[in-house]
């Protein structure tokens, strides 16, 4: 099954050969596509038509991603948006998810892993948690004792977990009081930071993948209660 046929996906970018070779390849893919070439424009337009995902790029003119990415979040904390960061954004990948980004890719990125995300993001929050892997070469997420994770609505931030890179795979179990018991799963670690700055742990921003059954209800309680938590949040709560 093609998760994205007859999705309806907005573009976000002022260069027009980018937008139309996204445009191409996701109406190759059965997705209804919109496009604009600004913040301030495409909020209005997602206001206008509404939208199932957001593609948007970070540094434009006439309304950047983070000014499109925040108003979104204040309208609407679920359509997943998927931010495109060069390497010259003042924007750290770790920042992006914690304003409320569902994933973030860096210019320039693969097609098909857009493809994957996109795809992943829009197959319905418990329908993708609860699948199992077919891999088996996830690393063990080794923690120290007492380490107290922050949850969002697509992962979480372990403090002090900085011995994996950007793209492990990484399996877990840990004691979660904050969200009521042990949390038992896999995932994706997307962003490390290795050096703390001001209230900034050093840690690890890890994307669910899966979850199992007891694990996965958890989540989801939380997510109810929290609705407008980051996707994966950069800090322990104060």
């Amino acid at each position: 099954m093609n998760v994205l046929e007859k999705k309806r996906v907005l573009i976000v970018d002022d260069e027009p050969m980018l937008r139309e070779i996204l445009r191409d390849l996701l109406e190759f893919e059965g997705a209804l596509v919109g496009e604009s070439e600004n913040g301030r424009s495409a909020f209005d337009l997602y206001r206008k038509e509404g939208f199932d995902a957001v593609v948007s790029d970070i540094r434009m003119p006439g309304g950047d991603g983070l000014e499109l990415l925040e108003n979104l979040r204040r309208l609407d904390c679920v359509t997943p948006v998927v931010m495109l960061i060069t390497g010259f954004s003042d924007l750290s990948h770790d920042a992006a998810y914690n304003l409320g980004a569902d994933a973030v890719l860096s210019k320039p990125f693969d097609v098909q892993e857009l493809l994957a995300r996109l795809s992943f993001l829009l197959s319905g929050y418990e329908t993708r948690l609860s699948i199992v892997p077919e891999s088996t070469s996830a690393a063990e997420l080794k923690v120290g004792d007492g380490v107290v994770p922050s949850f969002g609505r697509g992962g979480m931030f372990v403090p002090g977990c900085i011995s994996g890179v950007t793209g492990d795979q990484v399996s877990f179990s840990l004691d979660c009081p904050e969200i009521g018991g042990r949390i038992e799963g896999s995932g994706i670690i997307r962003w490390v930071r290795r050096v703390a700055s001001g209230d900034l742990r050093e840690g690890s921003g890890i994307e669910f993948r899966f979850l199992k059954p007891g694990s996965l209800q958890k989540v989801l309680d939380w997510n109810q209660r929290f609705p407008k938590c980051a996707f994966i949040p950069d800090r322990i709560p104060k």
